[in-house]
């Protein structure tokens, strides 16, 4: 029969590196162990660290402001504003609205002047709470009417 063996050294060998064993019966001899070869380095400073922490950053400059153009400038066109005089109806529509107004109504009148007629709802059902004023202008006459609505309302409340 026939056994292959390991490579390496033969079955009775040791490696140096290993330490013999001392026969049996013999007293045991300690064997120093092989050191690293290091250079003894110079001994370099423990870093000090202080329990601190660091300073702010600097705050980034200010950026300069920013100008916008207007919409003319970019060939927007823009809604007209009202004249001297003339009512933003945009805003008394508003008005209106938030009044709760049923009917809201200008009219010009023959001799000069206008009209205007808010009518707004009241508690009961079916019945309404008309408002009529009257001035020589569109917008004296809107602004008394709303001035009487919106202090009609606010004693109803």
């Amino acid at each position: 029969m026939f056994v292959q063996g390991l490579p390496g050294p033969s079955a009775g060998a040791v490696p140096a590196a290993w330490p013999q064993a001392a026969p049996p019966g013999a007293p045991a001899v300690p064997q120093a162990r092989p050191q690293p070869a290091v250079a003894a380095a110079p001994q370099q400073p423990r870093p000090l660290v202080r329990a601190q922490m660091p300073d702010e950053p600097a705050a980034p400059a200010p950026r300069p402001a920013i100008a916008l153009p207007t919409p003319e400038e970019c060939d927007v066109k823009c809604p007209p504003r009202p004249a001297a005089g003339e009512p933003d109806w945009a805003a008394v529509h508003a008005r209106v609205k938030a009044l709760g107004a049923v009917c809201f109504q200008v009219e010009k009148l023959a001799p000069g002047g206008s009209r205007v007629t808010c009518v707004l709802p009241t508690a009961q059902a079916g019945r309404t709470h008309r408002i009529e004023a009257r001035a020589a202008t569109d917008a004296e006459a809107v602004r008394v009417a709303l001035e009487q609505a919106e202090q009609w309302t606010g004693a109803m409340k």
